[in-house]
């Protein structure tokens, strides 16, 4: 669900221009950029790929571009036309799981720079506007004025390089980097410094930025297995998550099923109908909210703090130390829990509970099993009693 795989290509003329990313299915989103020196000269997009987003620029030399983009079929065009007899690029790539119906979050930015800089250029990319969990790509491309020159860039901070340079007269400078699931909001201007590795001369740039949506809804599978931090939240229908990580922060919510196995450290909440999360298995510390049927929860953890509510099963088993209120048929809680501050409360239906627990400091009310003695059978359900009181 993010950068999959990108192509570029390159000719000293003009014509049919192609260049193919490996390994497109049917639903990935392409986009890419097609060139030629010179503004006199045009630029068609692939066949079936949608209306160009033209922005040529007159100079210190001068360049025709236009970028274009489309959901794949599986039977995709990827040759651009390029008119003239001029030195042409073009650059495609290809993102998996994002929107096949909306696939762009907003209008693409674009740059022009038309100033024969001297080397190295600090060049500026104008942001765009993201929404959670886009896919960036910023493509950009130098306009020389000469042509034997070669020019690279560096990568823009937390993107990842795709593609830089060609060998290619007058436009050399040809680039792509990335950022996959990006947090809400603007992204401030793009930095990069521009290099000219050989040859004489200086240049101009331009470029564009794409915000490029995820899929909405839909399942999340063995996601984030073995990861370091990840950040946000995990939503609709996420299953098998976060295995051995080391230090999530945010939400995970709606149908979440073995979450957290293995974790150093988590801090958010679970909610919704949490079933059978042999969760935060061995964790060392737990920070939030677990709240509607959760499940086995919070086996061997260190230090747990928040609270446990709604159908509460098999919790805080050879948990150190918790602090927080677990409520609404709470059942088989707290198994040889060093130490426990707080409450258990509304219909709480206690069974093997408290088992082992070096220490309580609380109140247990409204509706519980009591304990039952080797020698005696099932008792009477007494309401508001403690067991240790009875006869």
């Amino acid at each position: 669900m993010a950068y999959r795989s990108s192509a570029k290509a390159s000719a000293s003329t003009g014509g049919g221009l192609t260049a193919t990313p490996p390994g497109v299915v049917a639903g990935d989103y392409l986009c890419g950029i097609g060139a030629i020196d010179g503004n006199f000269n045009s630029v068609t997009v692939p066949t079936g790929w949608n209306t160009a987003i033209g922005f040529n620029q007159g100079a210190p030399d001068s360049i025709a571009v236009s970028w274009s983009d489309r959901v794949a079929t599986g039977t995709d065009s990827f040759q651009w036309t390029l008119s003239g007899s001029n030195d042409s690029v073009v650059l495609n790539a290809a993102f998996s799981g994002r929107d096949t119906t909306t696939p762009r979050s907003t209008t693409p930015v674009t740059t022009n720079n038309t100033t024969a800089n001297s080397t190295p250029i600090s060049a500026s990319y104008s942001g765009i506007t993201a929404a959670t969990g886009d896919d960036l790509a910023l493509f950009m491309l130098t306009d020389q004025d000469q042509g034997a020159a070669r020019w690279n860039f560096s990568t823009v901070s937390g993107f990842t390089e795709r593609e830089d340079g060609v060998n290619q007269d007058w436009m050399s400078g040809l680039a792509l980097d990335t950022q996959d699931n990006v947090s809400a909001g603007a992204t401030g201007s793009l930095a990069t410094t521009i290099t000219r590795t050989s040859g004489t001369g200086g240049a101009g740039y331009l470029g564009i930025l794409v915000a490029i949506k995820a899929a909405a809804g839909g399942p999340i599978l063995k996601s984030l297995t073995g990861s370091i931090s990840p950040t946000g939240a995990l939503t609709k229908q996420t299953t098998h998550l976060l295995s051995g990580v080391i230090g999530p922060t945010g939400a995970l919510l709606k149908q979440t099923s073995h979450v957290l196995a293995g974790v150093l450290s988590f801090s958010g909440s679970l909610s919704r109908t949490l079933v059978k999360l042999i969760s935060l298995a061995s964790t060392l510390s737990f920070s939030g909210a677990l709240s509607k049927q959760t499940n086995k929860v919070l086996a061997g953890s260190i230090g747990p703090a928040g609270a446990l509510s709604r159908v509460v099963s098999k919790g805080l088993s050879g948990v150190l130390s918790f602090s927080g209120a677990l409520g609404k048929q709470t059942n088989r809680l707290l198994a040889g829990v060093l130490a426990f501050s707080g409450s258990l409360s509304a219909t709480v239906v206690f069974s093997a509970a408290l088992a082992g627990v070096l220490s309580f400091v609380g109140t247990l009310t409204t509706l519980f099993i009591p304990y039952v003695p080797p020698s005696g059978g099932n008792r009477p359900l007494l309401r508001n009693r403690r067991w240790d009181r009875y006869p």
